[in-house]
């Protein structure tokens, strides 16, 4: 992890404290201020923080916790605190893409008027977007 600077939001699920230590491990550091031109990454749990606005906004990608935990047991598989620096920053990361906050993770969304036929489709995309769907307002 070499190079990278690490933002959570307080919305995460799980110890910050292990977070943070992962990411040290990891040759990462973790910085309480989203400042573009520093932070590489996010970790939030939801993705409606003022943090998450403000990653998105600077194509910062905004993950789950489990990218850290992820990329952490590809370190530790590889032999962890034994490593010298130059072979702990060529294990690659997990890819952000998997593990990536669903848009509408945290959300719940109704759809209302006669122009919405096909809501079961609709409601199958919410979901997949990590949202919730109820029939009623």
């Amino acid at each position: 992890m070499q190079q990278r600077f690490v933002v959570c939001t307080s919305r995460i699920t799980s110890g910050l404290a292990e977070l943070e230590q992962m990411v040290t491990d990891l040759g990462g550091r973790i910085t309480t201020t989203l400042d573009s031109s520093v932070v590489t990454h996010l970790v939030a749990g939801i993705p409606n923080a003022t943090k998450c606005v403000q990653a998105s906004e600077c194509s910062i990608p905004i993950v789950q916790e489990s990218w850290v935990r992820s990329s952490w047991m590809l370190w530790k598989d590889m032999g962890g605190k034994s490593l010298t620096i130059n072979e702990r920053n060529k294990i690659p990361l997990s890819s952000v893409n998997d593990h990536r906050v669903p848009p509408l993770r945290g959300q719940t969304l109704s759809v209302t008027g006669p122009g919405f036929s096909n809501r079961a489709e609709i409601e199958k995309r919410i979901k997949l977007l990590g949202g919730k769907y109820t029939g009623s307002f």
